[in-house]
């Protein structure tokens, strides 16, 4: 009976432990678009964003998928890669940088797979 209630804290541990994890918005920008980047365009209104992004001062402020961003110099340590396009037509994703952090957010939550 004890190891059968243990067992099951572990699964429960695991389970909503991984729930809580978020994916980090740690991103690099590239110089060509690849198979393994996002192609993102910028746009100037916020309402033709399918993303608002708050650029934030450190790694440790990125967590999550909520539009706040790390810009990381070495490519093997972030989790995104990313293009930026030079006309809409090549992106996937438009994104409009934001002043304040409670205004970034996902605008098209359809497009939130690919962060």
């Amino acid at each position: 009976m004890k190891t059968l209630r243990n067992n099951i804290f572990y699964l429960l541990l695991v389970f909503f432990g991984k729930s809580l994890i978020a994916p980090a918005q740690v991103v690099q920008s590239v110089e060509a678009p690849s198979a393994k980047s996002v192609s993102v365009y910028i746009v100037d209104d916020p309402y033709a964003a399918d993303l608002l992004v708050y650029r934030v001062d450190n790694k440790a402020q990125s967590k999550g998928n909520r539009g706040w961003w790390y810009f990381q110099d070495a490519l093997t340590y972030a989790d995104k890669k990313i293009y930026f396009t030079n006309t809409p037509e090549e992106a996937v994703l438009y994104i409009y940088f934001v002043e304040e952090p409670r205004q970034a957010g996902w605008v098209n939550k359809k497009k939130k797979n690919y962060f």
